[in-house]
């Protein structure tokens, strides 16, 4: 696996999990160098990935937007993407946003290995 600045991948079976190593997504040179990588990621020969958001306290909306041309991205390429670990808060901005029914979010990161 490639390193990356902003998130460390770990492997469980087939299933590239990201753990992300900021616990605020907000500066826009950060989120354009981090959906990058996470686009990177996705080319690799990975078809499974699992975005842990265990260590996340906060995202702004351009973030989100990153994600949603991710979630395209694994779309097309036949990436199958969850997310897993939020905390209450950031449970509820996607909610809100309705992200919460684009993305396969799960509470806890063996749910969403077990989903796979």
């Amino acid at each position: 696996m490639s390193s990356y600045q902003h998130f460390e991948v770990s492997e469980s079976g087939d299933v590239s999990i990201v753990n992300f190593k900021s616990d605020r997504i907000m500066e826009a040179d950060m989120i354009d160098e981090l959906g990058g990588e996470l686009i990177q990621l996705a080319d690799t020969d990975t078809s499974k990935v699992l975005l842990d958001f265990s260590n996340i306290a906060f995202l702004s909306s351009a973030a989100l937007s990153r994600l949603i041309v991710m979630h395209k991205h694994c779309l097309a390429n036949t990436v199958s993407l969850k997310l897993s670990g939020m905390t209450s808060d950031i449970e509820k901005v996607f909610t809100v946003t309705r992200l919460n029914t684009l993305f396969d979010i799960h509470a806890e990161q063996a749910g969403a290995l077990a989903s796979f």
